[in-house]
Order: C-alpha cells, then sequence, then structure tokens
C-alpha cells in the first residue's frame, strides 16, 4: 500500500513511532528480587518458625505480599519485580511492625533486598549521656538452662569525661575505656532491651536486671534470640 508523505503524515509517523520508545524508557523495568529476612548479627540460611507476612506498597498501595510459611530457606526469589519505590513492611525480632524504604533504580537487573530484624528504626535512649561523675549503671544478667548455667555483671562508670566498662565474670575483672563504636553498642543494648518482651520458650532462660541512680529495669528473656548480653560483651570486650 503506498501512502503520500505529507506533512500531516510526517507528524502523524513520528508520534506513532516515538510514542513507544518514549513508554519504554520511563515504564518500570522488571527484574529478580532475592529478599532476605534475617537476624543481620547472624548468617541465616533456613527460615525457621518465621509466620510473618511481608508487604510491598508503592505510592501507598498493596503490590506484594509475602507470607514465609510458605518458604523454607533464603533468599526468597521474585521474579518479574517491578522497579521503584517501596516501603516493605515486616515485622522485627521484638514483636514490632517496622518498615524499610527501599528504591530499586531503572537501572538493575537483579536486587537484593536484606530485612534485618534485630534493629530498631530509632536508639532515642542514652542514659550514658546523664550520668554524673562516679554514677555506675550496674547489669546483672544470669542465665540458666539445660545445657548452660552462668551468673555475670558489667558495670559502666562514668569518671571525669570517660566511661569505664568493667566485666566480672567467674571472680574475674576486666576493664575497658569506651570509644565512639563501644558507646553505640551500650546505647543499642539499652533501647533494644526495653522493647523485649518477656518470653519463655526455649531451653535456655536469660534474666537482666539494669540498676542505675534513676531506678531499675527487669527482662527476662526465654525465646534464645536476642542474646544482647553476650553481643554487648563482645562489642566491649572482643572475645570473651
Amino acid at each position: 500500500m503506498y501512502i503520500k508523505c505529507t506533512p500531516t503524515t510526517k507528524r502523524l509517523f513520528t508520534v506513532t513511532f516515538l510514542f513507544p520508545l518514549f513508554f519504554f524508557c520511563t515504564g518500570q523495568q522488571t527484574l529478580t528480587l532475592k529478599l532476605t529476612k534475617s537476624d543481620c548479627r547472624k548468617n541465616e540460611v533456613f527460615i525457621f518458625n518465621n509466620r510473618d507476612t511481608i508487604q510491598f506498597f508503592h505510592n501507598n498501595q498493596l503490590i506484594n505480599e509475602i507470607n514465609l510459611k510458605n518458604y523454607r530457606r533464603w533468599p526468597i526469589l521474585m521474579d518479574s519485580f517491578k522497579t521503584g519505590t517501596y516501603d516493605v513492611f515486616f515485622k522485627n525480632l521484638y514483636g514490632k511492625k517496622v518498615s524499610k524504604t527501599v528504591v530499586i533504580p531503572d537501572t538493575a537487573t537483579s536486587f537484593d533486598l536484606h530485612l534485618c530484624t534485630d534493629s530498631l528504626p530509632e536508639y532515642r535512649v542514652n542514659s550514658l549521656a546523664y550520668l554524673k561523675n562516679r554514677d555506675t549503671v550496674k547489669i546483672s544478667f544470669s542465665t540458666y538452662g539445660c545445657f548452660n548455667n552462668d551468673e555475670e555483671t558489667l558495670y559502666l562508670t562514668k569518671k571525669d569525661d570517660r566511661f569505664i566498662a568493667s566485666l566480672v565474670s567467674h571472680e574475674k575483672t576486666k576493664s575497658v575505656t569506651l570509644d565512639y563504636s563501644r558507646i553505640e553498642a551500650f546505647i543499642r543494648f539499652e533501647n533494644e532491651i526495653r522493647e523485649l518482651r518477656d518470653v519463655i520458650g526455649c531451653t535456655s532462660v536469660d534474666t537482666y536486671l539494669i540498676t542505675m541512680r534513676t531506678g531499675t529495669l527487669k527482662r527476662i528473656d526465654g525465646g534464645c534470640s536476642w542474646n544482647g548480653f553476650h553481643y554487648l560483651k563482645k562489642a566491649l570486650f572482643g572475645k570473651t
């Protein structure tokens, strides 16, 4: 078929052929999303007793849901996932629904999304900032179970413009001056233990009693998940 070339037909062909190109360049691309939700302090491969449902929202609309009871190991591969900005909702280790904003660029051909269950959205509490000279925060820790039975005490004391951590364990004491990273580790511990729910369901039960000038805080962790005192000791003293 012959079509006479006129200014009108030229404009028509230009619009007709450019529109698909414009749509392709500005539309969302698809890729494979590799999803992992785990305690980022550990190297977890298997999905064990995880009853969470992960939700993906785009422009305040629910786009996708992943029910973890239908899966056995990480990562979960999500094919034909569109690029863009998402708000991802999931439960953290403390039983709270939290969200993470994720931006997947159009240039990506695959994307690794790791949701950390051990973290909090904010770490607002810092008792060390309110200590006066010679004030002390005392953390009494005990753990009892089928395979362990132990008690330890950690002291954090302000001395002039420094903070000193002293661990009393098995009748031995070791001490260290807190630098910035160690202070951050204590702030993390202090905020997370306040979110910890008293739960029993494991062969071991950890009991925490924090004593300071402003009062006391007691938590019982029988979930075998948080292990906050272990990670705090590791951050302050290295391997103990």
